[in-house]
């Protein structure tokens, strides 16, 4: 009895570890869940990757969005896919240009994850 007792405690124990995992994109697959073909190419043609401030221009506050690496069959999430994720968040948000603040690899376990890939911008408009 307290043998099936300690292998039912670890399977419990075990069986959290993980959970479902993060609702975001994953690889490089393009996130068919929010907006058109068309508003995420308006999107990335529109908004601008800068590397300082705009002279001239108004800061609308930070974004930030994440890629998960979850099968090891797929390719690992790029720079440029999270890139393009930045841009069209900042288009919704009415943005004209972005300012990378950082782009960085985490582990993703605890979300089912090998690793995430995790973004921060600062937004600005004309």
């Amino acid at each position: 009895m307290k043998r099936v007792s300690i292998i039912a405690s670890v399977g419990l124990c075990l069986s959290g570890c993980v959970q479902g995992g993060t609702d975001g994109a994953r690889s490089d697959y393009i996130n068919t869940r929010v907006g058109s073909l068309s508003e995420r190419r308006d999107a990335f043609k529109s908004v601008t990757v800068v590397n300082a401030r705009p002279v001239g221009m108004t800061a609308l506050g930070e974004i930030s969005t994440d890629r998960c690496h979850r099968y090891f069959t797929e390719a690992a999430p790029s720079e440029g896919a999270i890139i393009s994720d930045l841009k069209f968040n900042a288009y919704g948000q009415g943005a004209d240009a972005i300012r990378i603040v950082s782009i960085t690899t985490e582990p993703g376990l605890a979300s089912n994850c090998w690793h995430i890939l995790r973004a921060k911008a600062e937004i600005y408009s004309r």
